[in-house]
């Protein structure tokens, strides 16, 4: 998913369709979402922290497994 790769598959390869596997974009999206979540921690205070501890957890679960509470 580099630059590089991207730009080498476009020029040796114009016609060719990119692809990119479900792994790769999952693990991209998941880095992107723990570095928000990391800065906003960083900047909230102890109640703000107690509002969101556990949403990592909570991000990770499949919708049909999460309840209410």
């Amino acid at each position: 998913m580099s630059q590089a790769y991207i730009g080498a598959i476009k020029h040796h390869c114009p016609t060719a369709q990119l692809v990119i596997d479900r792994f790769h974009l999952v693990k991209a999206l998941n880095e992107a979402v723990d570095e928000v979540r990391k800065e906003e921690w960083r900047q909230l205070g102890a109640e703000g922290r107690h509002a969101i501890k556990g949403l990592r957890w909570l991000l990770g679960m499949h919708s049909r497994n999460r309840t209410t509470e």
